[in-house]
Order: structure tokens, then sequence, then C-alpha cells
């Protein structure tokens, strides 16, 4: 395992332990070809679980000290178990190895490759200047801990074996007006299963969702949302069924002890009749509890 907090020697960190600038390309290739490990026990424990209360407050979010960041341009990361602190990056953090952890950061994005896993962001800031043409974290097999993301696309794309907790995602690169206005989601899952979305504060995402569930890439199984503050969007949750309709639908979504603001244009919850758990535990801005029947299909 190769660790390095910057300030560092940066030819030595950019060539000896495999990190290197990337070509500035703030493209992202959102294609199908992700490589998702499932199933995986933790998510179920996680799961199984009892929940916490959701928050009163966004969480601490951001670098957890960012007097120590230091300033490169860009960094790719290509060697295993490669540990990352203190590092502000101008452009994106792009990660094709396995087990690499990247703490203590800000960004305007972080990419995982589609074949690498274990990837852990903790303690960053992930600003994507106000751009649509760019998301905040992608795709698949990570863990993200207290993360401020904003000024992005989409805040998270999750497609598989993922932790989003206690982040804070809001504020996203909303343009346009009407129908020509940009489709924002804080997480948005299009395929894999076991993804948990806990204790984090969603807040001014646009008009399309704060968490949208809808299966565009692939199936989708084994979705938690729990203890959120959860607020923005057309609908706050939506979860729908891709081109095939109902046989697309996703299923076991868990849908628990979240808060629901008021800032959505249709409601809290867009859920189709199956494959959607809603706990009666999911009040609204008044402590009212929200249950499956007074959500509206779609």
């Amino acid at each position: 395992m190769r660790r390095i907090a910057f300030p560092a020697v940066l030819a030595l960190a950019l060539v000896v332990l495999g990190y290197g600038c990337a070509s500035g390309d703030d493209s992202a290739d959102h294609g199908t070809e992700i490589e998702v490990v499932a199933p995986n026990p933790e998510h179920a424990a996680l799961r199984a679980a009892e929940p916490a209360p959701p928050p009163t407050i966004p969480p601490t979010a951001g670098p957890s000290d960012p007097a120590a960041l230091h300033t490169v341009d860009s960094l790719r990361i290509t060697e295993d178990g490669a540990i990352v602190e203190n590092v502000a990056v101008r452009g994106r953090i792009e990660i094709d190895a396995n087990d690499v952890t990247v703490r203590n950061f800000r960004a305007s994005g972080v990419e995982i490759a589609p074949e690498a896993t274990g990837t852990l962001l903790e303690d960053g800031e992930i600003d994507g200047g106000g751009s649509t043409d760019r998301d905040g974290v992608g795709y698949a097999n990570y863990t993200a801990r207290r993360l401020d993301v904003h000024g992005v696309a989409d805040g998270f794309k999750a497609h598989g074996n993922v932790v989003i907790e206690d982040c804070y995602v809001h504020d996203l690169a909303v343009i346009g007006e009407g129908d020509d206005m940009s489709h924002n989601d804080g997480v948005q899952i299009s395929g894999g299963r076991d993804v948990i979305i806990r204790r984090s504060w969603f807040e001014r995402i646009g008009t399309n969702a704060a968490i949208f569930v809808k299966t565009d890439i692939g199936e989708i199984q084994n979705v938690t949302i729990e203890s959120n503050h959860i607020d923005g969007g057309g609908w706050s949750i939506s979860v729908m069924p891709g081109p095939g309709g109902e046989a697309d639908l996703p299923l076991g979504v868990l849908i628990r002890a979240n808060q629901f603001g008021d800032d959505h244009e249709y409601g809290p919850m867009g859920i189709p009749k199956t494959g959607v758990t809603v706990a009666s535990d999911n009040v609204d801005s008044r402590g009212t509890s929200l249950l499956a029947e007074n959500n509206a299909d779609e």
C-alpha cells in the first residue's frame, strides 16, 4: 500500500506512485460497462440495522483540514491500494485502480474506472463550477463519506455497490428553462445492486429528483434510502421502470426514516405500485407521516 499526503515531492508522486496529470478532458463515458461486485454482505448488514433519525441540519462535509491542501492541476491514480490525502485538484480525480482512498480533498469531480473496486472518498468538496458537462462522483463500487457536492450536473452516479453517507448535495448546475431545463439529480441510479444512501442532506437540486432510480442501463436491486433530509426536484424521490415497463421495475427499494422538505413540484415521492417499500417513519417538514398511499405512482 502506498500513501501520499500532499505537499510532497511531486515528481515522486506523479511517477513512482502511479499518479499522473490527466488530459484535462472533463468528458465522461456514461456507458454501461460497469463491473459491479455483488452481493455485498456489508450492505446487507447496513440494510438490516435500525435506521438513525434524519439530520436536522446539513452534515459537516468537505475537507477536514483545508489549510493542509496542496494544489495540483489534475490527478490520475493507477496503483492499487494508494492513499491520497491533502490535495486540491483544479480538474477531476481519475481513479483506475482498486482499493484507493482519497481524503481531505477538493476537485471538480471524481471518475472511477468501470473495473475499479473498493474506492473510498472521505472529507472532500466537489465543485463542478456550474457545468452540466460534469458529474460529481461516478460510477460504481465506492463509498463516499462527508462530501460537499455542488455545481455539477448530477451529484452522484451510483450504479451498484455504493454507500453514500453524511454527504451534503446542493445547488446543482441547473441551466435552461421549461422543457429545455437540465434534468439534474442529486443521486442517479441507472443499474446495479446494493446502493445505500443515508444520513445525507439534499436541497436546491433542480427540477428532476434529489434521488432518481430508473433501470436505464440494467437491473436494479436492493436500494436503501434512509435517514436523509430530502428536498427539491419534481418528485424528491423518483423510482421508475426502464424501457421495458413493468418488466424493468427496480426491485427491493426501501425508503425509511427520511424527512422531506416542501421544495418539490409534484410531491415527495413518485413510486411504482410494486418493488418499493415505504416505511411509516418517513415524514414531511411538519413531522407528518408519509405513507405509501399518499405517494403518486409514476
